[in-house]
């Protein structure tokens, strides 16, 4: 798994919840980027579209607190 924080999550999703924040792309590991975004409950998702995905919370915490590196920006 990797996440860019740079990147423009847009090119995968042209809405946004209301409450929910847009971080950048994340790639769940399977191939398929998508926008990386978080909800007020402060819980990670991928969304694609309308499409919505759970992520590993623990490691999407992990890289988006900085300690784990790694992603292709």
């Amino acid at each position: 798994m990797w996440i860019c924080l740079t990147r423009d999550w847009s090119e995968y999703s042209r809405f946004l919840p209301d409450g929910w924040r847009a971080l950048g792309v994340v790639d769940a590991g399977n191939g398929d980027l998508g926008a990386l975004v978080q909800r007020p409950d402060n819980t990670y998702l991928q969304l694609n579209g309308a499409l919505i995905r759970s992520l590993d919370q623990g490691q999407i915490r992990s890289l988006v607190g900085g300690e784990v590196s790694g992603a292709p920006c």
